[in-house]
């Protein structure tokens, strides 16, 4: 995979994803979503956000609590990198 600009993130959701463009992951996706400091700035792994995961969700508190706010954190840098004003200022 060609290198990402050090302002640009890929969010790469779900299993399949995780198997064809996360050469470095985990043996299941929750270790590798659990791993998510590795991967940022340049990679976010996340879980499908389909209704067949909701248990996995449940089960995961630490994925709400932890690797949203990074990640969301994460978007918003991307999305305004330095020098742009972002829609908040």
């Amino acid at each position: 995979m060609a290198e990402l600009r050090p302002d640009m993130l890929q969010i790469i959701i779900g299993q399949y994803a995780r198997v064809r463009y996360v050469p470095e992951r985990s043996k299941t996706l929750t270790e590798t979503v659990r791993r998510y400091k590795e991967f940022l700035p340049g990679r976010g792994v996340l879980p499908h956000p389909g209704p067949r995961n909701v248990r996995w969700f449940g089960a995961n508190p630490w994925f709400g609590a932890e690797v949203v706010p990074a990640l969301r954190e994460r978007v918003g840098e991307a999305a305004h990198p330095t020098g742009t004003e972002s829609v908040t200022d």
